[in-house]
């Protein structure tokens, strides 16, 4: 019986580190974060990557978008990432910088301070109008690849996952809602999921292949960036101080008023 409690334990684990990651798939709520524990269904969900580019050279990472209190100061020119997104009532949008090691909040950010990194979204701004429908013709082309090659977008360069071809068995227009054909006639299908992995694109053209080049023209220029500060100013923990002082007084001061009042007389 322990024989075959050890085959199974063994072929559950074999199986759980041959499956392809789905991290990309999970949505994880950030623990001990004060701000997101009491707002968090104020905000919406939204994983893209940003770079810092503050107008002084350095972008400040706060507490909450509710108060100015700065918990970090980074230079210009540092790449994170952002799940969750909140609209203040100016209309301002701040981002939960993740700490992707503890799964925690390093503070919240302007996102008018920052560059979102080119992704999908970028590429679907510029192109949306060039977009085109699914054609029937790349079905078998699709079908006989072994394995197919995921990009970030069309022209990228960037590789996001290589899949085996069974997923995309007898998927066809309705699973490529939009699709784009590249200056050099390359036939690319968006692929808003597979194997956990979201918003990525196929080149129905060359499915397998991972040797398509970089477009450098392929999104217009972004911001100008700004170089980063001579100096990183420290963060302002002047009120937080202030708050453990004050806190820290009247603990005190209860304890020596215990004294006195229940001291033997």
């Amino acid at each position: 019986m322990k024989k075959l409690q050890r085959i199974v334990l063994f072929v559950l684990l074999a199986g759980l580190l041959a499956a392809p990651a789905v991290y990309a798939d999970l949505i994880i709520e950030p623990r001990g974060d004060s701000f997101y524990n009491t707002h968090g269904a104020e905000c919406n969900y939204l994983y893209r990557q940003y770079t810092t580019n503050g107008v002084s050279g350095y972008v400040s990472f706060y507490k909450s978008p509710l108060k100015n209190t700065v918990q970090e100061n980074v230079f210009n020119g540092e790449t994170f990432s952002c799940s969750f997104l909140y609209t203040d009532e100016s209309g301002a949008v701040w981002g939960g910088v993740n700490d992707d090691q503890n799964y925690s909040l390093r503070g919240w950010v302007r996102l008018s301070d920052c560059v979102a990194v080119p992704d999908y979204l970028s590429f679907a701004e510029a192109h949306r109008s060039e977009f085109i429908s699914y054609d029937g013709a790349y079905d078998d082309t699709l079908h006989q690849a072994d394995r197919v090659v995921l990009w970030k977008y069309p022209g990228s360069g960037v590789i996001i996952y290589e899949a085996d071809n069974d997923w995309f068995d007898e998927k066809g227009a309705d699973y490529f809602s939009q699709c784009y054909r590249d200056g050099d006639g390359r036939f690319w299908a968006y692929v808003g999921y597979c194997y956990g992995i979201r918003n990525t694109w196929l080149c129905l053209s060359d499915p397998q292949s991972t040797d398509i080049p970089a477009d450098p023209d392929i999104l217009p220029a972004g911001p100008e960036l700004i170089p980063p500060a001579g100096e990183l100013p420290a963060a302002d923990r002047s009120f937080p101080l202030l708050a453990a002082g004050l806190t820290l007084g009247v603990v005190c001061g209860t304890a020596v008023l215990i004294r006195v009042l229940f001291r033997p007389q």
